[in-house]
């Protein structure tokens, strides 16, 4: 066990010889470091520690080394090759790397490796154990930012890909973060031109001004332009509001109550909620609020629109930070809009009904006249974890072509 720990974790003494054993891949990486059928030495460190390797393999993997031996350098016909400013540890690792054999990635050597790899220029499959420790790390919604960030300097596009359906599915609880406003350009970008999102256009470039107001060199008019011309949905399902009453226009903009909840045994979040308002010329605005624990209602969405002139009945998603649905907990919301030519109400007191197969929320609405209740359109909702994990289960809302 020592001596494995050495091999692996330190560069040790040359070994000489070759051990026979069922292992095909084992019997290679013995080879590290190994004097038997050397046919070059390496002269690492100030200390000038002797590293023996084997040209066959160094050329087969290393663009570098093939130059090296194969090109016109005087090391070509050296059989001895000084690395005076290499660290012995560090270039036995490249050396592992390069036999196949297995290596030790940490916070405190992968950044020397990585810049060793790419100075030897060893192809994409060798990043492997670095790509492997990154990934590990990603576990949860602040984990995959902290490592999204990391991997602008790495570029694994494996790595982004492990990230990025968490900032998919709550951009808002980034946005609000007081470090998000010191992200990198590059990062923003790569936000911005996401195809799927649970935010809106208007999040997204408040979120920008944030940015542009701490950063210098923001370039925040190139992003602003990718946020109006990029087509983009929600990560999330709909699930729509099904009533067979009618809708009528209310002049009223009292604030209305109503409330959600889950009852069905399927564990759920919601994102957002899709509201009617009717065309205006001036301004409006429509803002929805939780009551939390405190019996408070605390904003979390509010949507200023200017000027929205389409001739018809408009339907706005209210996208918000996640909201985990808690199980038999009733939800309470409060909605206010106010707009220039009212509001659209039911125009009777029968609720509306949310239809699947799997999920039952029930939905319940109280008014200050019993006569009208704000319409809502439908909600946008999905498993928490449903499209996060690599080879992960379908989910009960990913599962019935009604939430597409």
């Amino acid at each position: 066990m020592a001596e494995e720990e050495q091999r692996i974790n330190g560069p040790g003494k040359a070994k000489v010889g070759l051990k026979f054993d069922d292992s095909l891949s084992s019997r290679i990486e013995q080879l590290v470091n190994n004097e038997f059928m050397s046919d070059v030495t390496f002269i690492v460190g100030p200390e000038k520690q002797r590293i023996f390797a084997h040209r066959l393999h160094l050329v087969t993997v290393s663009e570098y080394f093939y130059t090296m031996f194969y090109g016109n350098f005087a090391e070509a016909e050296l059989n001895e090759i000084e690395l005076l400013e290499e660290d012995p540890e560090r270039f036995l690792t490249i050396l592992r790397i390069i036999y196949g054999a297995q290596v030790e990635i940490n916070d405190k050597n992968i950044l020397g490796i990585y810049s060793r790899m790419k100075m030897y220029l060893l192809p994409k499959e060798c990043y492997k154990p670095l790509i492997k420790f990154i990934s590990d790390q990603i576990v949860d919604k602040d984990t995959a930012m902290k490592i999204f960030r990391l991997n602008n300097y790495y570029e694994f596009a494996c790595v982004d890909a492990l990230c990025i359906p968490y900032i998919q599915n709550n951009p808002l609880y980034y946005f609000r973060k007081d470090d998000f406003s010191k992200i990198e350009e590059e990062i923003m970008r790569k936000i911005v031109c996401l195809q799927q999102i649970n935010c809106t256009d208007e999040q997204l470039l408040f979120a920008l001004e944030t940015c542009e107001f701490t950063h210098n060199k923001f370039d925040s008019k190139t992003l602003k332009k990718l946020v109006s011309n990029t087509t983009r949905k929600y990560f999330a399902h709909k699930l729509p509001f099904l009533s067979h009453t009618k809708y009528q226009q209310s002049l009223t903009a009292d604030a209305e109550t109503f409330s959600l909840k889950l009852t069905s045994g399927k564990k759920l979040s919601l994102y957002g909620i899709g509201v009617y308002i009717m065309p205006t010329e001036g301004a409006a605005l429509a803002r929805l609020c939780l009551r939390d624990i405190d019996n408070v209602y605390k904003e979390i969405c509010v949507l200023n629109f200017v000027k929205r002139l389409k001739p018809c009945l408009e339907i706005v998603d209210l996208m918000f930070e996640e909201i985990v649905l808690a199980l038999n907990r009733t939800y309470e919301f409060r909605l206010t809009i106010q707009n220039n030519n009212g509001v659209v109400v039911f125009s009777t007191c029968a609720q509306p009904s949310l239809q699947h197969q799997s999920i039952n929320i029930t939905f319940s609405q109280s008014t200050h006249n019993n006569q009208y209740s704000n319409a809502l359109a439908h909600l946008w909702v999905k498993n928490p974890n449903c499209q996060l994990k690599e080879n992960q289960e379908p989910q009960s809302c990913c599962t019935f072509s009604e939430m597409n």
